[in-house]
């Protein structure tokens, strides 16, 4: 059995269409392919060896919640997010949106952006790309992917 993961948290969970329940001292926990192995109050959690993920006291977490928009311009720098919110775009983003002005390198991205969501198997994704339209959706077209 591989890694078991636990948030201890505030929890926003969407039960229905038509009701969230909210947990103030929630668990949440689950293995390294995602799985959630439970979700509710943190006195009902069950014990297990386990690596627990510190999060922010003011925090919470809606679980099984995908993000599925991204921006093309910070393949690169996912993750890299230590500073303050304008040292983090002044120190990273900045400098790699600059950097998709050059269609070539546009294209790079574009194509291992595209073939890492394949591999994944993460097919719906919205991607934001500003600089260099052409090359990025060109790119998208030749992989097989539809596009809006």
């Amino acid at each position: 059995m591989g890694k078991i993961y636990k948030i201890n948290t505030g929890i926003l969970n969407p039960e229905s269409p038509q009701k969230c329940k909210f947990t103030k001292d929630g668990t949440l926990i689950f293995n390294e392919d995602g799985h959630i192995l439970y979700c509710g109050p943190r006195k009902n959690a069950p014990m297990l060896n386990l690596t627990k993920i510190n999060t922010p006291a003011d925090a919470f977490i809606i679980p099984g919640l995908v993000d599925c928009h991204t921006h093309l311009s910070q393949y690169y720098v996912r993750g890299h997010r230590d500073d303050a919110l304008l040292g983090w775009l002044k120190n990273h983003i900045f400098p790699a949106e600059r950097k998709f002005k050059d269609p070539k390198h546009a294209t790079l991205v574009a194509k291992k952006f595209y073939r890492r969501l394949v591999v994944q198997r993460r097919h719906l994704c919205r991607a934001l790309h500003h600089f260099v339209r052409f090359p990025t959706s060109h790119t998208i077209k030749l992989s097989g992917w539809r596009t809006m």
